[in-house]
């Protein structure tokens, strides 16, 4: 039938076009970020967890900590580990550390060097990166490396900002024409990151930021029980981090990098929360315009 060609000759055009493509991926990606947060459209994510994820015990220094964990083990027997928390902070300042990848060595538990490698360009113009980072683990085991593909979408609609992070495969030599290096010596792991953060509280001063990690070691022998430990310590030492860097950030190099904006990543941002404090959607002819929203409804 006529609407079956048309059908089969945009299927055909997309897979031949590289923003369709790329467009085609970072749906996929969203698509399943808004699943392991839990924010598919009608769900309340302050009901009971999914049944397929047990929830952990408050983790923090702070016996009253707002931190939530909740860890899921998947048909491929890989662990996934589900953070959220609640910092009283303005969201500025909680994007502003996922934003800035040569800093995330001060704040990220195990991660020793962290390095963009490019800024992408093309389908969405800012906040695009490819980033090589390292972890250091206790002997015997050797150094883990991830190369991750990131990218961040506003969701003002939902009061939402997605940020997504996927390694490239681990035998690509580049990744939409942007070369990658070879591993070398380290062990090059896979993982998924997903941080949704949602402005709160008065004036949107306050941010609640949910956060999906999944990654897989490539160590055969490591029990389960060992993987919750490192998945609890991780979720602690994330939040204490986070929570210290906020309460010095005018002494820390974020307000500079803020000020300085050079992909105009910031910029979209502050327009996406002046817009949500007035209750309605960016406008056409403000930072957007060099934006394309991917969420999907």
């Amino acid at each position: 039938s006529g609407s079956a060609w048309a059908a089969a000759a945009f299927q055909a055009f997309c897979s031949g076009d590289e923003t369709m493509r790329r467009l085609r991926y970072k749906r996929d990606v969203l698509c399943g970020a808004l699943r392991n947060l839990q924010y598919e459209p009608g769900e309340d994510q302050q009901d009971q967890p999914q049944s397929d994820w047990t929830r952990r015990p408050s983790v923090g220094s702070d016996p009253n900590s707002t931190t939530r964990l909740l860890t899921r083990i998947g048909a491929d027997d890989k662990a996934s580990f589900l953070i959220s928390n609640l910092f009283l902070e303005p969201v500025d300042r909680i994007l502003s550390l996922f934003n800035e990848a040569d800093l995330f060595t001060s704040w990220v538990p195990f991660l020793w060097e962290s390095k963009t490698l490019h800024v992408v360009r093309g389908c969405g113009n800012y906040a695009q990166y490819i980033v090589l980072l390292r972890f250091a683990l206790p002997w015997p085991l050797k150094t883990r490396e991830a190369i991750v593909y990131a990218f961040a979408c506003d969701r003002v609609e939902r009061g939402q900002v997605l940020m997504c992070a996927r390694s490239v495969p681990a035998d690509a030599a580049s990744w939409w024409g942007y070369p990658i290096p070879a591993a070398g010596s380290a062990v090059r792991v896979d993982m998924t990151l997903e941080v949704g953060f949602i402005p709160e509280g008065p004036d949107y001063q306050h941010t609640r930021m949910d956060l999906f990690l999944k990654m897989d070691p490539k160590v055969q022998w490591l029990s389960q029980s060992t993987v919750n430990k490192v998945g609890r310590l991780f979720a602690t030492q994330l939040s204490n981090n986070v929570t210290s860097i906020c309460q010095s950030f005018s002494k820390s190099p974020y307000p500079e990098r803020l000020a300085a904006d050079p992909t105009g990543a910031y910029a979209v941002m502050y327009e996406c929360l002046e817009s949500l404090r007035q209750g309605r959607l960016p406008e056409a002819g403000g930072p957007q315009a060099h934006h394309q929203t991917l969420a999907p409804e």
